[in-house]
């Protein structure tokens, strides 16, 4: 991560140099000589740090000296940011200038006089900080002497080849206890009560498999047959009875249904359970329960209560890591899941890192596979992961220095070493996205465009050589999913619970006989909580079954020459991921790039296996290391979301811009640079559980919690904190570090915002998550207190306004107030020049503030679902770094001045997605035609939705508008289409 933060750094600081070049701006004295030095200093570390950040592991000095570098580089970013920002005011002042002095002649100068002077001072404060900066770094740059660090080439991501993103449908090593399971769930007893709902346990170790086999047998086609109905829940760590009653009743839902059903979002809890009881009563169901942490007997009871009158047969399986669920839930039958041998270990490996690679190279690198996969500790995860980094790796060699990397010998929790591995093998920039996940709460879905915008936020995607940071966000997410960091499961969205288990199983009694819940769990106890009838304990991978998965990820396109050529390395590899199938994919899909026995053989011989670390984070740091350092920071980002949150890929990618980690010199478009990123740690396994759109791109991902764990891990103690609100607690939020740069604060039911947050100076990434019951109230100023804030999200709270201090956070780039009903939007907010996204979905506003011009850098403006907006202002026109402008309010005529009308889209060139809400007025055939949509050349999407008053007026206006002929168009309303010749796409929804 240090190293993708001096590289942003220095790309920062030569672009801010350009532009006051460019704009003859004459630098305070004595300024160049310390950007002089300053640059030397950072290019002078830039070369050590991959060497420094994998030798960190092992000596502590190291690891002392990269947090001393961390800190100092978090400063100089705010410093940069504070320069950049006043030359965008210089800019916008000029600009007004200009127009001013067209009536006011000599005044102008004068006010144009004092707004220079005050500029002078500005820059001479700025010029002492970068000053003291200098200071600190000197002390750092000679200090790295002693370390006798070695220099590295600095990698770039690599593009991922399409086919990295197949679905998972092979379980390996479980053939046996998938058919004992699928037994357990479709045969009664002679002595089941008619209103018993038996719970199954699968209990086992994270990175175990637990979770993949309740979705293979969810899925099975006898036990799809066999029940009326079946629901998936993600629980988590938190066990919310109220959101896991809203997940089973919009599990249950049948379309075209009796219209008084409850709205779930709304209704008390009580409601949610006595709507369970009805949906179920007579019918048989089967519930999967997935990742449950919490053992309290008295919820688990209180749950059940709701199941009394379904079917006899009903199952409820859960997945466990905890013995005590299983038995708190009095599980009928519990199923633990051991370690996979070492063979089972090596095809998983070799399935993730063989994709596309023919027979003979997959031999080729079998030796040093097998060996690799036994450092997998029968983790099927490790196995994966291993696999997925190890598809990167095309030579032996390569294979080689993971088999021999000192990341085995850490002492670490089994799946964290294959994990760190892969994590590792990452360029910097993407471990920096994925870092960031680590802010997610578990279970929680993350939507692909929310998680892109949120690295976006924290300029994670700032690259110049590519202006599009979503194509960057995009490219790393890939990354990480490649990497099987982010994985692919079958859960309803927020599946996390809290509460009572007992009460919430109560809502399952009147469901049909046979009816069943499928659980899986790190804990037996869990299993015993859930009162499961069937337990499956998953074992450990063998080696060869690693080998398959590795074999899979590594040789995609690759020939069966140099698939053999490989074998021996390979194998020895897929020993290493302790059997488990996420190390082996993830060595897989890092050995894919990997084109050399060279390269297989440094995997194999890396001192990472060497480190005591769980037993998948070895593999997991091999491919991270071996990522390119900027894809390494994107990685490290993805730390800061909730467990099993669903990340929507473009929204990581705004966040990645955020931070700055996608300010590429060889790309302008940060979005391509991120889409770049996303794609390497998706190739590497570090995302999963894809959610695709009808073009067959990523949309959202999920990340496995284990890998969320590694994130984590590698984020170290005190940058990444999480804060729980309930009710009764203290509003007052105290940060014991100075090092917390990201904060998520998760507030339950009834709970209310901080009203203050104490040692917060340094946060760039604050995240408040709501639950349905959350009450929110006044902002106050909690929210602005953090001066350096690059990302602000305050998601699904009730919130009554932001106060007009809000325009101080001059580093802001995301501000997403989704599902807040916020209701206004003060003036102030147009003072953030920063700002790239601002997300308002769900929201209660009228208007958007006028001034909004003035936010020259916005990419991005989403208003979906403000159903009270009526009122946009024309300045949005003059916003022409707008990639996407979705949800907004346009007029067809030029009758009122002040109002955002068809024309004004004119000089928004960028536009990729547009979606507006059409006013039933006059049509002005001049002023839609100058929206000139046909010179849109990037235009991807388009959405209009309004009322129209004939077919003739409809088809006119669409004739006018002329699309570009590739673009995707969906209409609302009474749209006719005869008249689109060259229509691509059309998606139509009935009402």
């Amino acid at each position: 991560m240090a190293e993708a933060l001096v590289s942003a750094l220095l790309q920062q600081l030569k672009t801010i140099i350009y532009e006051e070049g460019k704009r003859e701006v004459k630098l305070v004295t004595g300024v160049g000589k310390e950007i002089k030095r300053l640059e030397e200093n950072l290019e002078s570390i830039q070369a050590l740090l991959d060497d420094a950040e994998e030798r960190q592991m092992k000596d502590k000095s190291i690891k002392i000296w990269l947090e001393r570098l961390k800190e100092v580089s978090y400063d100089m970013e705010d410093v940069l940011d504070e320069w950049n920002t006043a030359l965008l005011k210089s800019q916008l002042y000029e600009a007004d200038q200009n127009i001013f002095s067209l009536f006011v002649g000599k005044v102008c100068h004068l006010c144009l006089s004092c707004f220079c002077c005050g500029q002078v001072v500005h820059r001479r404060g700025i010029a002492l900080k970068i000053k003291d900066i200098n200071e600190r770094l000197d002390e750092i740059a000679k200090a790295k002497d002693r370390y006798q660090l070695t220099s590295r080439e600095v990698r770039q991501p690599r593009r991922v080849e399409s086919t990295s993103f197949t679905e998972e449908s092979k379980l390996h090593g479980r053939d046996e206890v998938k058919k004992d399971l699928v037994d357990s769930l479709l045969c009664g007893n002679s002595d089941e009560r008619e209103n018993d709902v038996r719970t199954i346990s699968i209990v086992g170790m994270g990175g175990i498999g637990k979770t993949s086999l309740a979705q293979l047998v969810y899925n099975d086609e006898t036990v799809m047959a066999h029940f009326n109905k079946k629901i998936w829940v993600c629980v988590s760590e938190v066990f919310d009875l109220s959101k896991v009653a809203k997940a089973i009743i919009i599990g249950l839902a049948e379309p075209k249904k009796d219209s008084k059903q409850i709205d779930p979002d709304s209704a008390p809890l009580q409601n949610l359970l006595e709507e369970i009881c009805k949906s179920i009563e007579g019918k048989k169901f089967f519930l999967v329960l997935d990742d449950v942490w919490t053992d309290g007997s008295e919820s688990w009871e209180s749950l059940n209560q709701a199941f009394k009158h379904a079917a006899p047969g009903s199952r409820i399986l859960v997945t466990t890591r905890k013995d005590t669920v299983a038995d708190t839930m009095k599980s009928f039958r519990v199923f633990h899941l051991e370690q996979l041998s070492e063979d089972v270990c090596w095809k998983i490996l070799c399935q993730e890192a063989f994709v596309g690679r023919g027979e003979e190279q997959c031999k080729n690198f079998e030796d040093i596979g097998k060996n690799i996969a036994k450092e997998c500790s029968g983790l099927p995860l490790a196995a994966k992961t291993i696999g997925c980094m190890l598809r990167f790796k095309k030579t032996k060699e390569e294979w080689t220095i993971i088999l021999n990397s000192e990341i085995w010998k850490l002492e670490l929790e089994g799946i964290f070493a294959p994990l760190l591995l892969s994590y590792l093998d990452l360029p910097s920039a993407v471990r920096r996205c994925f870092s960031y996940c680590s802010t997610f709460r578990k279970g929680v879905k993350i939507g692909r465009k929310s998680l892109i915008r949120q690295w976006m936020a924290q300029g994670y995607l700032n690259f110049s050589e590519n202006p599009e940071m979503e194509i960057v966000g995009d490219e790393y997410f890939d990354c990480l999913v490649a990497r099987s960091f982010f994985q692919d499961f079958l859960k309803l969205e927020d599946g996390s619970i809290r509460g009572s288990w007992e009460s919430f199983n109560q809502a399952f009694k009147p469901a049909a006989p046979g009816s069943r819940i499928l659980v899986t769990t790190r804990n037996d106890r869990v299993a015993m909580t859930m009162k499961s009838f069937r337990d499956f304990p998953l074992e450990q991978l063998s080696e060869n079954v690693c080998w398959k998965i590795l074999n899979q990820e590594a040789f995609v396109g690759w020939g069966d020459e140099q698939c053999k050529n490989l074998e021996d390395i390979g194998k020895n590899i897929a020993k290493k991921c302790s059997g488990l199938p996420l190390a082996a994919k993830t060595l897989g899909s890092m050995l894919r790039s990997k084109k050399t026995r060279e390269g297989w053989t440094n995997i194999l011989n890396s001192e990472i296996w060497e480190l005591d670390l769980e037993a998948v984070f070895a593999p997991l740091l091999l491919s991270y290391f071996d990522l390119p350092s900027a894809v390494r920071r994107c990685f490290l980002y993805c730390s800061t979301f909730p467990k099993g949150i669903e990340i929507n890929r473009d929204v990581l990618i705004y966040q990645w811009m955020a931070q700055g980690y996608l300010n590429s010199s060889q790309n302008p478009e940060m979005e391509i640079t991120g889409v770049d990123y996303f794609e390497c740690l998706a190739a590497r396994s570090f995302f999963q559980d894809f959610q695709k759109l009808e073009d067959g791109s990523i949309r959202a991902c999920r990340i496995h919690d284990i890998v969320l764990d590694f994130a984590r891990f590698l984020m170290g103690d005190g940058e990444f904190v999480v804060k729980e609100v309930h009710p009764e607690d203290n509003l007052r939020i105290k940060l014991s570090s100075e090092k917390t740069h990201h904060l998520l604060v998760i507030l339950a039911e009834n709970a209310g915002l901080p009203t203050s947050l104490v040692g917060a100076e340094k946060l760039q990434s604050l995240s408040i998550f709501g639950s349905d019951y959350a009450v929110g109230g006044e902002t106050g100023n909690s929210l602005i207190q953090p001066k350096h804030l690059r990302s602000l999200i305050v998601c699904g709270v009730k919130i009554e306004g932001l106060p007009e201090e809000v325009g101080k956070l001059m580093h802001l780039k995301l501000l997403d107030l989704s599902g807040s009903q916020l209701g206004r939007l003060p003036k102030a907010i147009c003072r953030l020049f920063n700002l790239q996204s601002l997300i308002l979905r769900k929201c209660s506003l009228k208007r958007l503030p006028d001034g909004i011009e003035k936010l020259v850098n916005l990419r991005y403006l989403d208003t979906t679902d403000c159903f009270l907006l009526t009122y946009c202002p024309k300045g949005i026109g003059r916003l022409t770094s707008l990639r996407e402008l979705v949800g907004i309010v346009v007029s067809c005529d030029h009758n009122d001045d002040k109002e955002f009308s068809l024309g004004d889209l004119e000089n928004l060139c960028h536009l990729r997605i547009l979606a507006l809400i059409v006013e039933r007025q006059q049509i002005d055939a001049n002023e839609v035609r100058r929206a000139t949509l046909q010179s849109k050349i990037h235009l991807k999407k388009l959405n209009l939705d309004g009322p129209w008053k004939s077919r003739t007026e409809e088809d006119y206006v669409i004739n006018v508008l002329s699309p570009p002929s590739h673009t995707n168009v969906t209409f609302s309303g009474n749209f006719y289409l005869r008249s689109l010749k060259q229509l691509v796409f059309v998606s139509l929804k009935l009402r």
